[in-house]
């Protein structure tokens, strides 16, 4: 094993630890602002909705998300499992199958582990931001004025804007009373 190669390793753990948190900025935004449940959330109510979220762990959002949206199987099944390794990832590393700095077959271990929880979470990430274009629009947010930022949203929305609705459908409040069938 090489120093470099293990410098290099931890530049990708750095990185995946990055990118974890702002996949988590990602959901909170999701379930702070997009399935919020309230009928209007000006930025003042925003900001207390959000200090009072501050606290709630990555799988308490995830819960909040599933409770507002019914969402995909395919999108749940890699939502959850994004959440599983993330967990791993930050509370548990040296149980990861495989995880060992100090040999060249745990660096490769370390570095697939990473780079595979990183580009799962983008893939959450982006359909996070496709289905928050769509919330602005609905609700008449104007598009970014940034030229860049603009582009990089609409390749966003051109990938999944097309059948974000039905990865994400907003749930209605429960019926009260009645005999509601659950199972549909």
């Amino acid at each position: 094993m090489h120093e470099q190669d293990q410098e290099h390793t931890f530049s990708i753990i750095g990185q995946t630890l990055l990118h974890m948190q702002s996949f988590e900025r990602a959901l909170n935004f999701t379930t702070t602002l997009v399935f919020s449940g309230e009928e209007s959330l000006d930025l003042k109510m925003y900001e207390r909705v959000k200090e009072r979220q501050s606290k709630l762990t990555l799988g308490k959002f995830i819960s909040m998300l599933r409770e507002r949206a019914s969402l995909h199987p395919e999108f749940e099944k890699l939502l959850l499992d994004v959440l599983k390794d993330r967990n791993a990832f930050i509370h548990n590393c040296d149980a990861i199958p495989g995880w060992d700095i100090y040999t060249d077959a745990g660096l490769a271990t370390i570095n697939a582990f990473c780079l595979s929880l990183i580009k799962r979470a983008f893939v959450v990430q982006e359909m996070l931001m496709a289905l928050h274009t769509e919330w602005a629009r609905q609700v008449g947010i104007s598009p970014p004025t940034d030229a860049e930022v603009q582009t990089y949203v609409d390749s966003v929305d051109k990938k999944y804007g097309g059948y974000i609705l039905d990865v994400f459908n907003h749930r209605p409040p429960p019926a009260s009373g009645g005999d509601a069938d659950d199972t549909a």
